[in-house]
């Protein structure tokens, strides 16, 4: 048991620090760029989560969580990995989220962000490409 949490911990540091680079990398690129995000009538899960955030990264969460879990791991239940990589989603997201002061709905339902009013990088959670 002890081993398998020393794994997950490995593990869950390394998802983070490759995310938190690739947040690094994104908030540099986006400092330059002066077009503000507008608005739109997105779909939302629950009014609360874009539809089409939660239709693309759980799959790219699930894909990193793999290969890194394979890394540690040798035995590996599809069904456990999927469980432990959405949460680690959520976690690194709330996590990089405060760091970045990014603002966003359910953060700010959870109480420790600040609710998307038109200001900073990404004003509005739900956005045209």
């Amino acid at each position: 048991m002890i081993q398998y949490l020393i794994k997950l911990l490995k593990t869950s540091i390394c998802y983070f620090l490759i995310f938190l680079l690739f947040s690094i990398l994104l908030t540099y690129i986006l400092k330059k760029e002066t077009t503000p995000i507008t608005k739109t009538n997105a779909y939302r899960i629950f009014g609360i989560l874009p539809l089409r955030e939660m239709i693309g990264i759980p799959p790219i969460s699930l894909l990193m969580w793999y290969i890194i879990s394979t890394k540690y791991k040798r035995n590996i239940n599809f069904c456990i990995l999927l469980i432990e990589s959405i949460i680690m989603m959520f976690i690194t997201g709330f996590i990089i989220h405060y760091i970045f002061n990014i603002k966003s709905e359910l953060g700010f339902l959870l109480g420790f962000l600040k609710k998307p009013d038109g200001t900073g990088l990404a004003p509005y959670s739900n956005y045209n490409i």
